[in-house]
């Protein structure tokens, strides 16, 4: 389970004791700080998680179950239990990236109906103070304890093993925890959380089992999810980790946003700095920061596709303008910068979105993101000359990225990967239907995973990774599966050709719907899944995941209950 609120806290926790990354967070200095390690009821094997409008719900053998709400504009929690069994309760207060291992001091004070503890540590710029009230009785153990997290080994990130505090159990039926840097302020948020009524859910069924109604159920929670990763106007990449905004994270995401959403960002994004014609790759952390000097290459390239799928056609004449005020320059430096003799824009050093394998080089997304940013400028100014420059990079594309009917993913590198397909929506006027459809072939061929996705590099290649390595990156770019890949590639496959590719738009639709509803992170959509099988690793909740799933849902047409109205996003 996944929940998030940026004026209030994260609450990340799988069924099972997993990952360092897991607990109750406070966002505190644009950073999380973590103060609860994990709840459950004391003894009890977990049978389900229910998740129920704001609240969720860890069900157990013989009948129990916590509901768990964090509050969205306030530092603390309500506990709701059903049956008698104490809730236990572990912590490990600390930054979300600082690992202290010694000098971890903490005290606990008893009061009528709440107690306190107090934590400091040479880290977290403390000390904090954590009130638990309202519960009946209060056994509290307080001894250090070794933890393992199995999925922290699986991706190779370290530490998987850890001492963290076990509390001890409360007993109660509902309960709160407050957080905060004083005594009185943790007392009044604990007190603020007991004071919620958490209502157990009733499930039934509603005759509605189909992928329809599935597909339905997965676009509601993902708006929620992308709400809980607004950064008003921008976005945050994702959680528990990436909770920065990176330019062209924000604008992926930014696909599936309602309209109005959509101008927010792109207004945010063409106010951001530029240099030699890129805009920034990291924009800074949520709440400010200056970033660092790097910049992306296909910033432009997913800018311009979100001005091409918002419709140039709704924007005011005002924002058109605005627009191409800010590409004319843009452009101009960028066609400045073409090889004299390929006529193709070349990228650096990890400035594309395959961003730990260098992929240096005149890359297909890059050229056509230019040629879609002269197309916008032809048609917002009026100017031929624009035009023109769109033809000429097309031109340079079929001369040196084209070779025997294949598209190549960069000049003179037949690795084959999806992004081939991703281009389509671009300038899908580079290649006729027939060639298209021949180039969507052969990489659907080298990439296509039985169970409903692409892996990210062809299976027949050397470099071809079969299970995520984590944070070793060898699979990240060579044989990891990328959720917002899938999706877009989904959606050029619609465009092109909805019934010869029937099968895989349907497949992929499915499982990125099965994988937002019953895998990793319930309610949010994943980063990356092995390519041997369908399995979610990175981050939880991952943005441009989200935002293109649900701009495949509008694509297809398919955000309805069966017979009711269609949903309007975010009404």
């Amino acid at each position: 389970m996944l929940r998030h609120s940026y004026q209030g806290s994260l609450f990340y926790q799988f069924t099972e004791r997993s990952t360092r990354y897991e607990g109750w967070h406070l966002w505190e200095n644009n950073s999380f700080l973590k103060i609860i390690e994990r709840i459950g009821l004391s003894g009890s094997v977990v049978t389900g998680l229910i998740r129920s409008d704001a609240t969720d719900w860890i069900t157990y053998e013989r009948g129990g179950a916590l509901g768990i709400y964090v509050d969205p504009d306030t530092a603390c929690l309500t506990l709701s239990r059903i049956g008698n069994e104490g809730v236990s309760i572990d912590l490990d207060i600390r930054d979300q990236y600082q690992l202290p291992e010694w000098g971890r001091e903490f005290s606990l004070e008893h009061h009528e109906q709440f107690c306190t503890l107090r934590y400091q540590d040479e880290y977290t710029n403390g000390p904090w103070y954590i009130c638990f009230y309202g519960y009946d009785r209060v056994a509290p153990q307080l001894q250090w304890v070794a933890v393992d997290y199995p999925r922290d080994t699986q991706r190779h990130s370290y530490p998987d093993q850890r001492y963290v505090l076990h509390f001890g159990s409360l007993y109660g039926d509902q309960l709160g925890i407050g957080c905060a840097r004083t005594t009185e302020e943790a007392l009044l948020r604990a007190q603020h959380g007991a004071e919620r009524t958490l209502t157990y859910p009733h499930l039934h069924t509603s005759g509605h089992s189909a992928l329809a109604g599935e597909e339905h159920h997965a676009a509601l929670l993902a708006q929620e999810s992308l709400r809980s990763l607004a950064a008003n106007p921008s976005y945050w990449a994702g959680l528990p980790w990436f909770h920065q905004s990176w330019t062209r994270d924000v604008l992926l995401t930014a696909l599936g946003l309602p309209p109005h959403l959509q101008q927010e960002v792109l207004v945010w994004a063409l106010h951001l700095p530029t240099s030699n014609g890129e805009f920034p790759t990291f924009a800074g952390a949520l709440g400010g920061g200056e970033g660092d000097h790097r910049t992306c290459a296909d910033g432009l390239t997913w800018l311009t596709l979100l001005i091409k799928e918002y419709g140039p056609h709704m924007m005011s004449d005002e924002l058109r303008k605005h627009i191409a005020t800010i590409l004319a320059p843009l452009c101009t430096t960028l066609l400045a910068r073409r090889h004299p003799t390929l006529g193709l824009l070349e990228s650096d050093v990890d400035q594309t979105w395959m961003d730990t394998i260098g992929r240096t080089g005149y890359r297909i997304e890059i050229q056509l993101g230019l040629a879609l940013a002269c197309e916008h400028l032809a048609h917002f100014t009026g100017d031929e000359s624009w035009e023109r420059s769109r033809l000429e990079i097309l031109s340079a594309v079929r001369t040196q990225l084209v070779s025997n009917g294949s598209l190549l993913d960069g000049y003179e590198d037949i690795t084959v990967r999806p992004n081939v397909i991703i281009s389509y929506l671009l300038q899908p006027d580079l290649l006729s239907v027939a060639q298209w459809e021949h180039v969507f072939d052969e990489v659907l061929k080298q990439t296509w995973l039985g169970w409903g996705g692409l892996s990210s590099i062809s299976h027949f290649d050397a470099r071809y990774q079969a299970y995520s390595t984590g944070e070793t990156n060898l699979s990240y770019h060579n044989g990891d599966s990328w959720f917002f890949v899938n999706n877009l590639v989904a959606g050029a496959l619609y465009r092109l050709n909805a019934t010869k590719y029937r099968t895989e738009i349907a497949s992929i639709l499915r499982t990125s719907t099965h994988e937002i509803l019953y895998h990793h992170a319930l309610g949010h959509h994943g980063e990356i899944s092995s390519a041997h099988t369908l399995t979610s690793w990175g981050c939880g909740a991952q943005g441009f995941s989200t935002g293109a799933y649900l701009w495949l849902q509008k694509e297809l047409s398919t955000l309805h209950n069966p017979g009711a109205e269609p949903v309007q996003f975010w009404d």
